[in-house]
């Protein structure tokens, strides 16, 4: 029962993307040049991505639709549901142009409710590594406050997801569950405590992780959408 709230969102959310498809173009001079007329870049990350000591980018850019956001006087805040893209360039070199190494329009969550924040938290380079962070708090219809991190690192000519992170926390009864996911050494240790028992000590235990091939930016379409243990999405 721990994940209902969570997927619930990214069904929610998945089924509110039926957008008309945009075009992302292949190369461009400049980052700007990606972004689609009626869009925006909401957040960037740049680092370097394939170890040649140039700066490579990744962007985040959200629609424009006046009918996606909804101002509240009731809430005095304003909901923008708009679809998000993330996009990832190479710097390349060789041409002095950005090429694009990566396209996801459905794994950066867009904010569906009002009754929790906005999932998206941001994306970063660093270390040859994209990171993807997301965040889950609820107001009402869930106890759970959830931080999820994706790691990707450009191999093989894709963007390949090599390890995640996991952090919940049941606001009711202040059980923590913290699992950390090394898909490279096909481990995972998975921490259970709770600073409201007295005494009680941080339970970690590791388990091995079967998987026959690497996910990627591509097949990892939503978060939470792979069962890689039973009961244990990421």
């Amino acid at each position: 029962m721990r994940q209902i709230g969570l997927l619930t969102l990214l069904i929610v959310t998945f089924v509110c993307r039926g957008q008309e498809i945009v075009t992302i173009k292949t190369e461009g001079q400049s980052i700007e040049e990606f972004v689609p007329k009626n869009w925006q870049i909401i957040r960037t990350a740049q680092g370097d991505l394939n170890k040649d000591n140039v700066e490579d980018a990744a962007l985040v850019i959200q629609e424009m639709n006046p009918n996606n956001i909804n101002v509240s006087s009731e809430y005095r805040d304003t909901l923008d549901s708009n679809p998000r893209i993330l996009i990832v360039l190479l710097n390349d070199t060789a041409t002095d142009k950005f090429r694009l190494i990566g396209v996801s329009r459905t794994f950066i969550l867009s904010h569906q409710s009002r009754t929790m924040e906005d999932p998206f938290k941001g994306i970063t380079i660093s270390k040859g590594i994209l990171e993807i962070g997301f965040y889950f708090w609820y107001s009402a219809g869930s106890w759970f406050m959830t931080t999820l991190e994706y790691k990707f690192r450009f191999q093989k000519n894709e963007l390949t997801l090599i390890g995640a992170e996991f952090d919940q926390t049941d606001r009711g009864t202040m059980e923590r569950i913290q699992r950390s996911f090394n898909f490279l050494t096909k481990k995972m240790s998975e921490t259970i405590s709770n600073e409201a028992v007295e005494d009680q000590k941080a339970l970690t235990k590791w388990k091995n992780l079967d998987f026959k091939e690497f996910k990627t930016l591509r097949t990892l379409t939503r978060p939470l959408q792979w069962t890689i243990l039973p009961n244990v999405d990421i």
